[in-house]
């Protein structure tokens, strides 16, 4: 075969031009520390890190949605904690109330603070997470609780109330907290509240009518019940946080492992890059200075 000089101008340029690409690459590489820029870099690479890059964010998801589960039954424990304190300090009063030496001006002063107290139980059951109401089952957008006055209307005078009104229903609210796992986060307020409120009533007109018999026999009763009931909620938003934790403990180990996995996919080995870099740029000098030496001599004979 005749090498003409067109065609070994042309391989030379070729060789050039491959090597000045090849080098181009690496300085992408090392530039940014990411092997793979587009498909045609890696077919198989890049297939695989979008599989893993697909996986950490359904976990990442999965993290956003235990974390306002665990906001959701936090806000739940701090309100039944709450109510808890609430029902102890009505058993003091009704301890109190139930001596028959006081005087009506005493249990009427005991009264008043029970008041206070049925006030704050219906402060808690319309206690929110964020803007969403926690003890209305499904029904998140109004407040779970009112108050009812003799006429059954609503009143927000505690020492008015004689009844109480659930807005809400008994809807299991689900969250996805891990791929493939949903979990229960509410506590409906009708296994708590209503009992709070029906005993905080009778206690209130049992001390304003002085019946000693009554809260000493049935409110104290009553009080354990409810008690009991709030100490079942509690152990069941106690039991749910745990697995949140144990969960997030696994989510957290989970996106460490598939961020590891997608760095040694797409990202460069900087050592390795920079060692090809400084052999590439070799390789394109030489390229240009047997161009030089292949080349020149041509140019010159066609100049003389």
């Amino acid at each position: 075969m005749r090498i003409t000089d067109r065609l070994l101008v042309d391989k030379v340029l070729g060789n050039i031009q491959r090597n000045e690409s090849r080098l181009s690459t690496i300085q992408d590489q090392v530039s940014t520390g990411r092997r793979i820029s587009m498909p045609s870099d890696d077919p198989t690479g890049a297939v695989r890190s979008l599989t893993l890059r697909s996986n950490d964010d359904e976990t990442q998801q999965a993290r956003l949605n235990l974390d306002l589960a665990s906001g959701w039954l936090n806000a739940t424990d701090t309100a039944l904690q709450d109510v808890n304190s609430v029902v102890q300090r009505a058993r003091e009063l009704a301890v109190q109330g139930a001596n028959e030496t006081l005087s009506q001006q005493e249990t009427g002063a005991l009264s008043t603070e029970v008041d206070q107290l049925i006030g704050h139980v219906l402060q808690l059951a319309n206690s929110r997470s964020g803007d969403r109401y926690i003890f209305g089952g499904f029904n998140t957008k109004s407040q779970s609780f009112d108050l009812l006055d003799l006429n059954g209307q609503v009143t927000n005078d505690p020492a008015a109330a004689t009844a109480w009104q659930y807005n809400g229903d008994n809807g299991d609210i689900q969250r996805a907290v891990a791929p493939g796992v949903k979990l229960g986060v509410n506590v409906t307020g009708d296994r708590v509240f209503p009992q709070a409120f029906d005993v905080l009533i009778g206690i209130r007109d049992d001390l304003r009518n002085r019946s000693q018999q009554s809260l000493s026999e049935d409110r104290l009763d009553e009080l354990d019940s409810v008690h009991d009931d709030i100490l079942d909620a509690l152990g069941e938003v106690g039991a749910k946080g745990s697995r949140l934790d144990v969960t997030k403990r696994q989510l957290s180990a989970q996106h460490l492992n598939d961020s590891g996995l997608i760095s040694q996919t797409e990202d460069v080995d900087m050592s390795e890059a920079i060692i090809h870099l400084s052999a590439q740029q070799a390789a394109l000098q030489a390229s240009l200075a047997t161009g030089a030496r292949v080349i020149q001599p041509k140019l010159m004979d066609f100049l003389r």
